[in-house]
């Protein structure tokens, strides 16, 4: 049986990041992966949208909550920067990498990662 791949779409700008991230670990963590291929889509708190280098882990709701806030205070550009297609036909998503200054891009991909749904 061909697995389904979920975009899984968590974060935000809003004073609920945190728990979105602790909600989307509970998500990575309790998906059967012998029937989904789980992304993970994170909306990093500036708004911008990224593939996650790695999905969130699992550890309890206040230590997801506060690993986000130290992040948050030394951000870091991980990840690649992703754009959703409208009406996509052999690719769902637009990824930019960008150099070492947000304004400097380096190159501009168009991958060709499907999904067969999201997850919010």
């Amino acid at each position: 049986m061909k697995r389904l791949r979920v975009g899984v779409l968590y974060g935000g700008r809003s004073g609920e990041h945190e728990v979105s991230l602790a909600s989307a670990a509970a998500v990575f963590t309790h998906l059967d992966r012998t029937r989904y291929e789980p992304v993970a889509i994170r909306i990093e708190k500036d708004g911008r949208w990224t593939l996650a280098d790695r999905p969130p882990t699992a550890m309890s709701a206040a230590e997801t909550i506060e690993h986000a806030r130290l992040e948050a205070a030394r951000p870091i550009r991980s990840g690649r920067e992703v754009h959703m297609v409208a009406h996509p036909s052999d690719a769902t998503i637009l990824s930019i990498v960008r150099g070492r200054s947000p304004a400097e891009v380096d190159q501009a991909v168009v991958t060709g990662l499907n999904l067969d749904l999201i997850f919010p």
